[in-house]
């Protein structure tokens, strides 16, 4: 469980805050081409955002006369005042080449391959640090819209590189009219799994900036492209594998030669011999993978800092009835360095995915109208737009009740959704995944029923938002015992508990002026006292065998929720 931190002195702060506002601009060349993810920041501050891939921006500010700075490799950066922006939206850059050369570098010739072992070296000074992130993926087969999703995180970084994302807040969007099954369940894994700067052995092709000096000159090849900026101080460099090596993945990076500064880094590889992805069903087939992983980095107190990872990737899938063409653009896009979201109070399982968890945190309207970290694109809205004729949405506004049928290891309490002993069994290895059993009281050796409340702190200049759930394990809860009448009502009033402590929290939650280390006591007090009210109850009606305790906890049950669950 994590604990809140943060002094109820926090709320005054935010009061005196001053008001932000946003201005939206777009960015383009001298030749009207748009500029997708340029760096956009207000000058002197730590406020900042990058375009969508139509070139647009969304840019909080608090002073018209902010200064705002533009750029992008391969353009000159410009500045323009915020006011100008409001007159003028459209923005151009115009580009920054020095010199054009195509040179290929000699192992002997140290000083390239020195130049990009010191800029990794430099990367990886980088201190542990956090961040909030922004995560987007879009998919298609041949061209038609498979899924989408978005989400926001906090993210763990050490040595510039993504040790953990903690999911705030996600939805989804998924196609339902092609009859074809096809989901990214665990797409963030990828970005946290492999590490630029380091091999792992994670199934993905080794990469330049993984390796010794020694191995770089042994096995790549550097060409210089050319050179960009003021005295041609940022080099463009392309790292081919030598005999064309599978396991390799081609590279060009961008480095500012004088500061040794690694700038952005771009990993290619087509038919991919190893790779991270695995069908849905055993009798589906992947074949030719296909890569690009981008990694951009900004300086931050003269250092570089990861700004964004961009990825793409295509694949065929067979299901066995057709092969499909699929292609997923997917983004992590850091932001706000140095600050994270207050997270939802919850133990999340280690294997929990990104799907399982976006599908269990409840709709969180005012979050989603009060964030948005990147514009939404032309492409987004138009496979948004598909999927509400087409498909299902979760946790967009209007369809947040939507769900999706897929194997779920944790589930929202919800009145009509009542349980029996068979939705308890143990699974038997008959080609599913194999229910983890986890070894319960030694008073409760034939049960265990497991579940959770769920508190979700949104903290905004003029109020507080509090979100809660009942949040039933299915993964950890089961249920062995022989079969009796009560059994079925006594499982379902023990999480029926659950669901009436949840609303006397809500109910204390509800003071206006609560700060998140209220709302984190009162959390930690009512799960006390359910632990207690959990402990009676099982004492008391010895597994639903006792019939006039039962009646009495059913009664309870009904007063403060309407149900009941022993049969008139």
């Amino acid at each position: 469980m994590r604990l809140f931190t943060n002094l109820c002195l926090w709320l005054l702060v935010l009061q005196s805050s001053l008001a932000q506002h946003v201005v939206q601009g777009k960015i383009t060349d001298t030749h009207k081409n748009v500029l997708p993810f340029c760096a956009i920041q207000l000058k002197g501050t730590n406020t900042g955002c990058i375009s969508n891939e139509d070139g647009a921006f969304l840019l909080k500010y608090t002073n018209i006369t902010d200064t705002i700075c533009i750029s992008h490799l391969a353009y000159k950066p410009n500045f323009v005042t915020v006011s100008q922006v409001l007159a003028q939206p459209l923005i151009q850059l115009e580009p920054d080449v020095y010199e054009l050369v195509l040179t290929e570098i000699k192992p002997n010739d140290a000083y390239w391959y020195e130049l990009v072992y010191l800029s990794k070296t430099l990367a990886m000074q980088s201190a542990q640090t956090v961040s909030k992130a922004w995560f987007s993926l879009e998919s298609s087969s041949t061209g038609s819209p498979i899924e989408v999703i978005e989400s926001y995180h906090n993210v763990q970084l050490e040595k510039n590189q993504v040790n953990s994302l903690t999911l705030k807040c996600g939805r989804i969007a998924h196609d339902t009219a092609q009859n074809f099954a096809f989901v990214s369940l665990n797409p963030t894994r990828l970005i946290t799994a492999y590490k630029l700067f380091y091999q792992n052995n994670y199934k993905l092709p080794i990469n330049p900036l993984q390796l010794s000096l020694n191995q770089l000159k042994k096995r790549y090849r550097i060409h210089l492209l050319n050179k960009i900026g003021e005295n041609g101080a940022i080099c463009h460099l392309s790292l081919q594998p030598k005999n064309n090596e599978r396991e390799l993945f081609a590279a060009e990076l961008w480095i500012d030669s004088g500061k040794k500064q690694l700038l952005h880094c771009v990993l290619k590889r087509k038919e991919l011999l190893l790779h991270p992805f695995v069908p849905i069903q055993a009798s589906h087939h992947i074949d030719s993978v296909n890569m690009r992983l981008a990694y951009n980095f900004q300086s931050m107190d003269g250092k570089p800092a990861l700004n964004y990872v961009d990825i793409t990737y295509t694949m065929l899938y067979d299901d066995t009835r057709k092969c499909h063409q699929i292609t997923t653009n997917a983004m992590l896009y850091l932001f706000e360095h140095g600050q994270t979201y207050i997270e939802p109070v919850f133990e999340a399982s280690p294997e929990m995915s990104d799907y399982e968890a976006i599908l269990l945190y409840p709709f969180n309207k005012l979050f989603w109208q009060r964030n948005e970290a990147v514009a939404l694109s032309s492409k987004k809205k138009s496979y948004l737009n598909y999927f509400q004729t087409h498909g299902l949405l979760v946790n967009f506004e209007g369809f947040e009740k939507s769900q999706f049928g897929s194997e779920r290891t944790k589930s929202r309490w919800a009145a009509q959704k009542r349980f029996s002993p068979e939705d308890f069994k143990q699974f038997k290895p008959n080609g599913h995944r194999q229910r983890i059993v986890f070894e319960p009281p030694s008073s409760h050796k034939l049960f265990n029923l497991s579940a959770q409340l769920f508190m979700d702190v949104n903290s905004y200049t003029d109020t507080t938002d509090i979100l809660t759930a009942t949040l039933i394990d299915l993964d950890k809860s089961y249920y062995n015992a022989a079969k009796h009448p009560l059994s079925e009502a006594f499982i379902n009033i023990y999480f029926d508990l659950y669901e009436i402590q949840r609303r006397k929290l809500a109910a204390g939650l509800m003071h206006n002026q609560i700060c998140p280390d209220d709302a984190n006591r009162l959390f930690k007090t009512h799960n006390l006292e359910l632990s207690q009210i959990l402990k009676r109850y099982l004492t008391e009606v010895e597994r639903g065998r006792n019939h006039q305790k039962m009646k009495e906890w059913n009664q309870f049950v009904y007063e403060s929720l309407g149900i009941s669950n022993l049969s008139q």
